[in-house]
């Protein structure tokens, strides 16, 4: 240790002036003997070196209290500013003792312990802070957990620790000894929570959404990385630029003051805009400004969040595309066909709009259908059938070529072309132009070679309508083009129909009619009445259940009315479950009776592809206690041929739990002796329309000979329908055929009826 360090300043002092007093007695003796003999000289010699004696030392008494005064000021002074730096100081402080006990604390340790400064005076610092706060040695930094307290969230204190050296000698006599320790708490939870939220702002800001600031002056002071990449600029090419340098042109100055005036009035602004990129490409943008303000309230920034709207506004393009188009032919669809419609409808405001208008300019649509399309789709296969379509697209528009002529395909199988001359014209002359527009399509679709396995079997059916004052809409005309369009498929395949008021009225009956079903259905007046198949002698040896409607109000459906439209409405299920029970309660009365006879029921095409459909007939046998042969189910050819493989199955399923299966109106459909090989059938029952007039026609009785000629080789029964006099009876007879239905045997009847009929005739 160094000698100044070891010697105190006192001590030295008294030291020197010793020595100096000791020197100067010694040498100033001598001086003065030397200087002068005279006692005279001598004597104030020797006063005066007494009183530069006593100069010396009073300068030096001055000298060293002088000193010791500027250093007790200075020191007052320093404990002043340390007491005041102690006492003000925003982090905690504590003077500890050697066995690391309080001896004073400061009010911001008070405070940050919550506790008054006395209760802090002679405790550690496990005592205070806990015991996983440990002291650290020097000033090394640890840091203390400190769990929330009441009031108070969870915090973190940081500990400092500074040794403290003796001012004087301690008890061995070592100056310098350690006599304490101050120790420094600060509060870092803030700074921390601060750190946490800069770390987390800088990664918002660096997002992959497009961040801008400004200040209140709207000069650019930070872009993020996902901005630059939005624009094509570099970070510095933009700040200190005005974000004016992207703008594209297309908001003018009305948009902008607009914008600003709700920005500065709200503090928020959100909007579409386009601006451009470094290339001086357009772009749109979805802009959310935000003002960021000071403590005083005053805008300090502005910051907007960017979104890049290009790819959402090619997603709503294709959309959009898609909504209007048909993807497998490139024509318009429905929808586009619809609101093209419309300028020939001025007073329709939407699509659809039942609001009466006028007709702004004459036009006309058409209606192409393909006639069979789906015997194309079922015998040639999907990919044939799409490739008809495209030919057909094709073909209308190398036709449709005249301007004024719109194209689009609305359905599986239907084309629509719509006739609005641009400079207008008479009804005659569009009448005309509609004419032959269907007759250059007809031709083209009979020439068409485009698919080589449909090529020379196809025909289409038109119908057409001309726009008129009473149209609603373009809804309403396209409707009226469909009404022509059915009644042209009533026609037959090739033909052409053109709408007539009479439709409408007609197409309104249907649709009461329709809903009539439903109820008449759910209502139960649709019931079941019986016809015989009897011998040539009149033995009953069957029945067919026939559906017959008689309305609430008493009128009367034909079925060949009622039939076809349940099965268009989906209703055939129904229709054919009601029919079963009531065929299977009459074949239980006659069974009681001792009559038991086979009913036969229709089967719907819909249902005969329903896998389950022989075990619900299983099941309702079951629930009448009858045995399968009590049924007949009857099918007709053009059923056989829609999904032959499918119903086949399903046939022969339900010949194997025991049911008989008759084709029926045999020789009107698409008769083929390769399906009727291999078909699982008993009975072939002929159609009326070859009984009517076989006694006098020698080609009907030759047809009558082959199918009951047929039916034998094949070993299957032959019922012959329509039958209505003793000569037709006594043909048949001839022919072969022994089972007989129609009015010369009997009528249709109800339940009841046929129960008192069948008695005794069994």
């Amino acid at each position: 240790m160094k000698l100044e360090r070891r010697i105190r300043p006192s001590v030295l002092a008294a030291l020197v002036y010793i020595v100096l007093g000791c020197l100067w007695i010694a040498f100033s003796d001598d001086a003065v003997r030397k200087l002068g003999t005279d006692p005279d000289t001598l004597t104030f010699l020797q006063n005066l070196k007494g009183w530069v004696y006593v100069l010396l030392t009073a300068i030096l008494i001055y000298g060293l209290v002088e000193a010791l005064d500027w250093r007790n000021r200075r020191l007052r002074a320093l404990d002043r500013q340390f007491r005041v730096s102690f006492r003000e100081s925003p982090i905690g402080i504590a003077l500890l003792d050697p066995q690391d006990r309080v001896e004073i604390a400061n009010p911001a340790l008070a405070a940050l312990l919550g506790r008054p400064e006395s209760a802090l005076r002679g405790r550690t610092v496990p005592e205070l802070l806990g015991d996983r706060a440990v002291l650290p040695a020097g000033g090394i930094r640890v840091e203390v957990p400190m769990p929330a307290a009441p009031g108070r969230e969870s915090r973190t204190f940081e500990l400092r620790r500074a040794a403290l050296e003796a001012p004087a000698a301690g008890p061995a006599g070592t100056e310098g000894d350690i006599r304490g320790s101050m120790l420094l708490v600060e509060d870092v939870s803030l700074a921390r929570r601060a750190a946490t939220e800069q770390r987390l702002a800088a990664v918002a800001f660096e997002t992959r959404g497009a961040i801008l600031v400004t200040d209140p002056q709207g000069v650019i002071l930070r872009v993020n990385r996902a901005f630059c990449e939005l624009t094509g600029y570099r970070a510095e090419e933009l700040i200190g630029r005005n974000p004016r340098i992207l703008k594209s042109g297309r908001q003018n100055a009305e948009f902008y003051r607009r914008m600003w005036d709700r920005l500065l009035e709200t503090g928020h602004w959100e909007g579409e805009l386009w601006n451009l990129d470094r290339a001086g490409k357009p772009y749109p943008q979805w802009q959310s400004i935000s003002a960021v303000r000071d403590d005083r309230g005053a805008i300090a920034y502005f910051v907007a969040h960017i979104t890049d709207l290009t790819e959402r506004r090619e997603i709503e393009a294709r959309i959009d595309e898609l909504e209007h188009l048909d993807l497998l032919t490139g024509l318009p669809n429905r929808r586009s066909l619809l609101e093209r419609l419309a300028p020939a409808f001025p007073g329709t405001p939407s699509v659809g709009s039942s609001i009466a208008s006028s007709v702004a300019s004459p036009g006309a649509l058409m209606l192409i259908d393909v006639d069979d399309f789906h015997v194309v789709n079922e015998g040639l296969g999907v990919e044939t059938g799409d490739q008809v379509l495209r030919a057909m697209a094709r073909v209308l528009v190398q036709l449709a070529a005249t301007e004024g002529q719109q194209l689009a395909r609305i359905s599986s199988d239907i084309f629509a072309v719509a006739f609005m001359p641009p400079g207008g014209g008479s009804g005659e002359s569009l009448l005309q132009a509609v004419g032959a527009f269907a007759e250059r399509v007809r031709a083209r679709i009979r020439q068409l070679d485009e698919v080589p396995a449909a090529s020379g079997a196809l025909t289409v059916s038109i119908g057409a309508h001309l726009f008129d004052a009473d149209d609603r809409g373009p809804a309403d005309a396209l409707n009226h083009a469909e009404q022509a369009l059915s009644r042209a498929k009533q026609g037959g395949p090739g033909s052409f129909a053109l709408f007539a008021r009479g439709m409408q009225a007609e197409a309104e009956a249907r649709l009461r009619l329709a809903a009539d079903l439903r109820l008449g259905l759910a209502a139960g007046e649709i019931h079941a009445h019986f016809q015989c198949k009897c011998s040539a002698d009149g033995r009953i040896m069957g029945a067919e259940a026939l559906a017959r409607w008689r309305r609430a109000d008493g009128g009367n459906v034909s079925p060949a009315v009622f039939v076809p439209m349940a099965e268009a409405l989906g209703l055939e299920a129904e229709l054919g479950e009601r029919m079963r029970r009531q065929a299977l309660e009459l074949a239980a009365r006659l069974a009681h009776a001792g009559c038991a006879i086979p009913i036969a029921v229709n089967l719907a095409a819909r249902e005969l592809r329903q896998p389950d459909l022989p075990d619900r007939i299983v099941a309702l046998l079951a629930e009448y206690r009858l045995p399968p042969r009590s049924l007949i189910l009857e099918v007709t050819e053009s059923q056989l041929i829609d999904d032959f493989d499918a119903i086949s199955a399903v046939l022969a399923r339900l010949r194997a739990a025991g049911m008989r299966v008759a084709i029926d109106d045999f020789g009107t459909g698409f008769s083929s002796l390769s399906y009727l090989k291999r078909l699982p059938v008993d009975e072939l029952k002929i159609d009326g329309s070859f009984v009517a007039d076989a006694a006098h026609d020698p080609r009907d009785q030759a047809l009558l000979r082959a199918i009951v000629s047929l039916g034998q080789t094949l070993g299957l029964e032959v019922v012959a329908e329509g039958v209505e006099t003793d000569e037709q009876v006594a043909l048949l007879r001839s022919l072969g055929c022994e089972v007989f239905q129609g009015w010369r045997f009997g009528r249709p009847v109800d339940a009841d009826g046929f129960v008192a009929e069948a008695v005794g005739r069994c």
